[in-house]
């Protein structure tokens, strides 16, 4: 099907063109765009990029190197064009190589990286919200029951469709390989306004009930991350998730490892208002910042949230997470979830 571009007030359609995204770019400008937004290819679940194009021991090297809520490693390899019949060989050697390293070589890899900062800072930054140091400690450290590179996840992101590498890539999953398949198409039209679109065509949706298997944030449930915090939490969460729902039916629950996030689903993707967390007596609110760019003022949504948090509220902006902390209580729950729904939830539904 075509694909058009709307412009209501003109009453015109403009016809998108696919063509070759290699007769305008580069690989290497895909590989810059999907390392700082490798949520493309999770359906917005957090990735944190940890190396590109590290040295291994086989000729090529992998286009990027991500790592998830779990501790997983992420293997993301990129071609441009119609790609070579041996791309997901690639794929699985450097899965193969990650699976060689240990858990302290991660770490070492990813420092390199991400130099000056950390890869237990970056983690923090990336998945609880916000960098704390555990009491007693000088140093952020990785939380204690990470356990970095137990599995190996890899993503090979195509152009256009190949049913060769689609076949093969359906047949490793029913191997227990954790492989996804994506395409992308580019698409332009006469003014020169770009649009890439990118479709999962092997994953875990597309897996049959016999061979489906449960990886990532897909194991956690609602129940398992509540459960881990004290009753008087439990209900101050069930509060603020009813006052969420409330304001706005749609709202989908994404149960992570130790919190609860809150999305709307789109034709094209999630969108993920917020997260909850609870830290003894303490609760945690936080947004990303960059996922909600593309769908609202978010610049304006902080400004507004940090006027008008009560002096009881701690609100933190870190490089991509903002978040309000506060003592658990009714009240504050409710001013909590004003803040949310008022600044964000509907201005995300106005999109």
């Amino acid at each position: 099907m075509a694909m058009y571009r709307v412009q209501p007030k003109e009453n015109k359609m403009q016809l998108f063109l696919s063509t070759r995204f290699g007769d305008h770019y580069q690989e290497h400008d895909l590989e810059n765009w999907l390392e700082q937004n490798p949520q493309i290819l999770t359906d917005g679940e957090p990735l944190l990029i940890i190396s590109r194009q590290p040295a291994t021991p086989f000729s090529g090297v992998p286009d990027l190197i991500g790592l998830d809520e779990d501790g997983n490693t992420v293997v993301v390899e990129l071609k441009r064009g119609r790609p070579p019949r041996d791309v997901l060989a690639q794929a699985l050697e450097y899965a193969a190589w990650l699976a060689s390293l240990s858990g302290d070589e991660i770490e070492r890899l990813a420092n390199n990286y991400l130099q000056p900062r950390t890869l237990a800072e970056a983690w923090h930054e990336m998945f609880a919200g916000e960098v704390e140091l555990v009491e007693g400690e000088t140093a952020v450290t990785l939380p204690a029951n990470l356990q970095l590179n137990s599995h190996q996840r890899i993503f090979v992101v195509v152009e256009g469709n190949d049913d060769r590498i689609t076949a093969v890539a359906r047949y490793l999953r029913t191997l227990g390989v954790d492989i996804n398949l994506i395409e992308y198409r580019y698409y332009r039209i006469k003014s020169g306004e770009e649009m890439l679109d990118f479709e999962l065509t092997v994953g875990p949706v597309q897996d049959t009930p016999a061979t489906r298997q449960v990886t990532g944030s897909a194991k956690y449930t609602e129940e398992k991350v509540y459960t881990q915090w004290s009753t008087p939490m439990q209900q101050l969460y069930f509060r603020f998730k009813q006052r969420l729902l409330k304001a706005d039916e749609l709202l989908q629950v994404f149960p992570q490892k130790t919190a609860v996030s809150f999305y709307k689903q789109t034709r094209d993707t999630r969108v993920y208002i917020c997260s909850i967390n609870v830290y003894g007596d303490q609760i945690g609110i936080s947004f990303r910042t960059d996922s909600l760019e593309p769908h609202m003022d978010v610049e304006t949504a902080v400004a507004n949230i940090t006027q008008q948090a009560p002096d009881y509220m701690l609100t933190n902006r870190g490089i991509i997470w903002y978040t309000i902390r506060f003592t658990g209580s009714e009240m504050a729950v409710d001013v909590a979830a004003n803040l949310i729904i008022d600044n964000l939830l509907q201005a995300v539904s106005r999109t």
